[in-house]
């Protein structure tokens, strides 16, 4: 039922911002936008009751998309710079988290050096076309903490003790993620992308949807608390 409810919502949401909004209508998203996020973090909840498992990477997922949902209702507005850098932010700090639940039980090199030439030809190609010094470096750190999730995200999915399901969300979750933030920065500083809101929109729930179930694929295997 959760999952149906978060397909509903966040479908209505995308085809909102792409096909009905307006400015007297953006107040729908506010109340709106931050549902999906929402009904995650149940999903997980309810995961975490069945299975019983210690606080770890769920628990940290769910903070991420606390966050997340707050940097939601900031970039319903994201057209104004105030709004925009503060759901920046948001995010930024989600993005804290959800590197924090991937851990480091697998540490690669080649993945970190991967990421890291992509995060160089972002900064080149389009976070240099920012002439706003503040929004710069902001963005500039948001670029690094994006980067750094992706990396982990990568790393998680050859876990040696993650089940199939569990690689595929953590690699879809981590690279989809940044290809939603690498859209906006593209239509935002460098060129408008047509229809930008419907793939941005569409490919971050789906990130959001991936990171959730990974958690959930987790929590199977974590220790369980102990009950006397």
């Amino acid at each position: 039922m959760l999952e149906f409810l978060f397909i509903v919502i966040s479908t209505f949401v995308t085809c909102h911002a792409e096909f009905l909004d307006a400015e007297d209508t953006r107040w729908v998203r506010v109340c709106t936008k931050w549902i999906p996020c929402l009904l995650l973090a149940i999903m997980i909840q309810n995961e975490k009751k069945k299975t019983k498992c210690i606080p770890g990477a769920p628990t940290t997922i769910q903070v991420g998309l606390f966050f997340s949902a707050i940097g939601d209702v900031f970039l319903v507005y994201g057209m104004y710079e105030n709004y925009f850098i503060a759901g920046v932010c948001f995010f930024g700090i989600a993005q804290m988290f959800y590197t924090m639940s991937f851990g480091w039980e697998v540490c690669n090199y080649v993945s970190m050096m991967m990421m890291v030439s992509m995060n160089y030809i972002l900064q080149r190609t389009v976070i240099a076309e920012v002439q706003d010094e503040k929004i710069h470096v902001m963005v500039v750190g948001y670029s690094v903490l994006l980067t750094f999730m992706g990396w982990r995200a990568v790393d998680a999915a050859v876990a040696p003790d993650a089940s199939g399901w569990e690689r595929v969300y953590s690699l879809l979750g981590g690279i989809i993620f940044v290809i939603s933030d690498l859209m906006i920065a593209v239509n935002q500083f460098v060129r408008p992308i047509p229809n930008h809101k419907l793939y941005i929109l569409s490919t971050y729930f789906f990130a959001q949807y991936c990171l959730a179930q990974w958690s959930i694929c987790k929590a199977h295997r974590m220790p369980k608390i102990k009950t006397n």
